[in-house]
């Protein structure tokens, strides 16, 4: 490869999977209270001549919980790949076991647990 040759090679998944039974989820940055419906697991590859990184997302969707009880329109909260959301937050915000959960079932081969705050220890052991 020349000097002026660049090349990307990008992998992204993403999982979407439900969240059937789950208790509200609060958002630490809005304090909206979500009714979660799914959950959309982001993964991403990226290896350029100058980098190799890999990150994740997992987002939270569902209607608003409405001050009356009921549900409103659909909204979601994201950053709960961080078991602890706690830059740039009002307070801090761990991720609920549930939602620990149902990432470890939904985890796929070949990706770093890392990636999420777990270590592929916990990964097997909570798939166990």
């Amino acid at each position: 490869m020349t000097q002026h040759e660049t090349y990307e090679t990008r992998t992204e998944i993403t999982i979407v999977f439900p969240a059937s039974g789950a208790t509200d989820l609060t958002d630490p940055f809005t304090g909206r209270i979500v009714i979660p419906h799914r959950v959309e697991l982001g993964l991403h590859h990226i290896v350029t001549p100058d980098e190799d990184r890999q990150w994740a997302h997992v987002t939270v969707r569902g209607p608003r919980r409405l001050k009356s009880g009921g549900p409103g329109h659909e909204i979601s909260t994201h950053g709960w790949h961080a078991a602890n959301q706690r830059e740039g937050y009002r307070e801090a915000a761990y991720r609920p076991d549930w939602l620990t959960q149902l990432v470890i079932d939904h985890w796929p081969d070949g990706w770093s647990p890392a990636l999420v705050e777990l270590t592929a220890t916990a990964l097997e052991a909570r798939r166990g």
